[in-house]
């Protein structure tokens, strides 16, 4: 069994495309940290994170204290099945070639950026023992990605997000989004990481909600609900694990988020994780404030990408590249 930790995490215009649309408003984060039991086997600004002295929302920089309470246990891990890259055709024709950014909101390359550098408007950067820099070390098209690297230790958090427009409030309701990403290695036993984080105020405005999807349990892929303002950390785990290094390559991971049915999907290098679809509820939860729903906010109106892990690992590389989000499925670019 594994306990869940809950943690507080927080939030260029050029060469960034902002594909019009009509905006409307919907009606109206925070990972779970994984230990493994004795027992067991098994933004434009970047600013340093600090500790938190509670529950926040908003774009707040903060991390998760090395002292907090365990909230939650997850059930025992399956045994985890290899997914090649690119070992899928896409179920459906969402994008193309030509044009990969055609359905999106926000669609960014980050090319024009200078290497060193952090992402700028509409980014904004969250660092926390963590950095998140433009890099030419490695991409998926052009030039240039997204590097973002936890440092070693209990805690470290590296995210580039956004709040506003381009993409919000028009992806409040539902969000599809896609990016690429080139993982180093993945956490061995039950450490647990994030990265992709979205995130809204309840309907009740009493609490803040957050959708996340990374990992846990010797690399196998995890989608995560976690809540700021009540207890409730829920979990639901996919035997799918994370390809990684040269070997994995270069991997399409999609999400959709969707506040009317309190619904999550992903899809790995166009191949549908269907033991990764939660509607309303997942496999578990610790902290049982909302009955075990994955109540979603009222609208999502932040998103973050990158890095996050909350309990002791090495150094994390990643590196991030082609980020496309809208209302409708993305879909992943041509191989290269």
């Amino acid at each position: 069994m594994f306990l869940f930790e809950s943690r507080a995490e927080h939030r260029r215009s050029n060469h960034i495309r902002h594909h019009t649309r009509a905006e409307r408003r919907g009606p109206c984060r925070h990972l779970v940290c994984v230990l493994a039991q004795l027992a067991c086997a098994y933004g434009c600004s970047s600013t340093q994170g600090a500790p938190p002295t509670g529950g926040a929302s908003g774009l707040s920089d903060t991390g998760r204290a090395e002292g907090s309470a365990p909230e939650a246990v997850a059930p025992n891990a399956a045994a985890p099945e290899a997914v090649a890259p690119n070992a899928a055709a896409p179920e459906a024709p969402v994008a193309t070639a030509a044009d990969p950014c055609a359905n999106a909101l926000l669609c960014d390359d980050f090319d024009s950026l200078v290497v060193g550098s952090k992402p700028g408007a509409p980014w904004s950067v969250s660092e926390n023992n963590g950095s998140v820099l433009i890099s030419s070390e490695r991409a998926f098209s052009g030039a240039n990605s997204v590097h973002c690297t936890g440092n070693s230790g209990r805690f470290a958090q590296a995210y580039f997000s956004i709040q506003g427009a381009p993409l919000f409030p028009a992806a409040g309701a539902a969000m599809y989004g896609r990016m690429m990403l080139w993982v180093r290695d993945n956490p061995q036993g039950s450490i647990h990481w994030t990265f992709v984080s979205a995130e809204g105020r309840s309907s009740t405005d009493d609490y803040t909600a957050f959708y996340r999807v990374g990992g846990q349990v010797d690399g196998r892929l995890l989608a995560n609900y976690w809540t700021e303002g009540n207890a409730t950390d829920c979990w639901d785990h996919s035997t799918t694990v994370m390809p990684v290094g040269d070997a994995g390559g270069w991997t399409c991971l999609e999400w959709h988020y969707q506040t009317a049915t309190d619904e999550l999907e992903f899809w790995l290098n166009g191949r549908a994780l269907t033991d990764l679809h939660i509607v309303s509820k997942g496999e578990g939860c610790i902290a049982h404030d909302l009955a075990d729903v994955w109540e979603a906010p009222a609208a999502f109106d932040v998103l973050r990408l990158g890095w996050e892990h909350v309990a002791t690992t090495d150094q994390r590389e990643i590196w991030i590249d082609d980020v496309a989000v809208g209302t409708t499925r993305q879909g992943c670019p041509a191989p290269r």
